[in-house]
């Protein structure tokens, strides 16, 4: 039985399966050659064609045969994979804490973030929080 991504229905990924996928979910769409020349230290030909077929089996990726080189791309929204695997970098890296994630990357200063999407982060800690106010005191989370 294929191990599940937590919250999800997919089977979990190798690390170079998710490197194939992340660079489908940026380009869009790719053939086997495109998808090896944007691979650093890619295996070869016959070995991305063996990835992009495992995730074709897994469910993650669609192979359109319209044209004579096959495209492949993503069998899944963005959106629908991106909150297991932001647990899963959670769970890894922050040993379960929400919270210490989020405080890590607002406190990185190499992470540049904009007036507009700091606003961005203030509301939704405020809709989080069920404040009424239109500011948040943000001296009641220091340690």
């Amino acid at each position: 039985m294929d191990k599940k991504t937590k919250g999800s229905s997919l089977p979990h990924l190798s690390k170079r399966e998710r490197e194939v996928l992340d660079y489908l979910y940026r380009a869009g769409d790719a053939t086997a050659g495109e998808v090896q020349s944007a691979l650093v230290d890619a295996p070869g030909y016959s070995g991305v064609r063996t990835i992009l077929r495992v995730l074709v089996e897994k469910g993650h990726v669609i192979r359109d045969e319209r044209e004579k080189a096959h495209r492949y791309l993503p069998a899944v929204a963005a959106e629908r994979v991106r909150r297991p695997s932001l647990f899963r970098v959670i769970d890894t890296f922050f040993a379960g804490s929400g919270s210490s994630a989020i405080v890590g990357l607002l406190e990185d200063r190499d992470l540049e973030l904009s007036e507009e999407e700091l606003g961005r982060i203030q509301r939704a800690v405020k809709r989080r929080l069920g404040d009424s106010d239109e500011t948040i005191n943000l001296n009641r989370f220091d340690d």
